[in-house]
């Protein structure tokens, strides 16, 4: 109710997910819990006021401090519920392979395969979608910008099924 772009956003990296994590041959029971948690990555952002969220210009240092809790936030809320299993994925979302993500650094084997597959589809799908602040960028644009990026902010196991899931949906060529 607060922010209909996180809603629609959230759909559709989950379904970004859940089609990478088969094309990577994760066992039902991990995709079922990818899909919850994809869903609610982003649910943490509910603290973050509007003003800095919908923000068409570039985010203060303060700002984005803000915006870097929402993962913890996010954690900090399934803690508190039956989907407590699932808060490392969403705290680990914004984490990436080189360890200069957040909230903690994590690098590498560190972070979950789960928060890596978000962390993925999460990055496409704010790239390829209008945002306050700019206009979207194309699919082939973001995959290889993504590409470019394999194995230093993102994996590359991940990155390789998601195109391959690009691929077949010829989202990209």
């Amino acid at each position: 109710m607060k922010d209909r772009y996180t809603f629609k956003h959230s759909s559709r990296v989950s379904k970004y997910a859940v089609k990478t994590a088969t094309k990577m041959g994760l066992e039902r029971a991990r995709i079922h819990n990818l899909f919850i948690a994809s869903i609610l990555h982003d649910i943490g952002k509910i603290n973050i006021p509007e003003e800095v969220l919908k923000k068409p210009a570039k985010l203060t240092d303060e700002e984005f401090a803000l915006v870097k809790k929402h993962p913890g936030d996010g954690a900090e809320m399934l803690r508190q519920t039956a989907y407590a299993d699932l808060a490392d994925i969403v705290e680990q979302h914004h984490e990436r392979v080189n360890g200069r993500g957040y909230p903690f650094g994590l690098k590498d084997e560190e972070i979950l395969t789960e928060a890596k597959i978000i962390g993925v589809c999460d990055t496409f799908d704010a790239m390829t979608e209008d945002r306050a602040y700019r206009k979207a960028f194309t699919a082939e644009y973001a995959m290889n910008e993504l590409k470019q990026l394999a194995g230093i902010q993102y994996d590359s196991a991940v990155v390789e099924a998601f195109e391959q899931v690009l691929l077949e949906e010829g989202k990209i060529s």
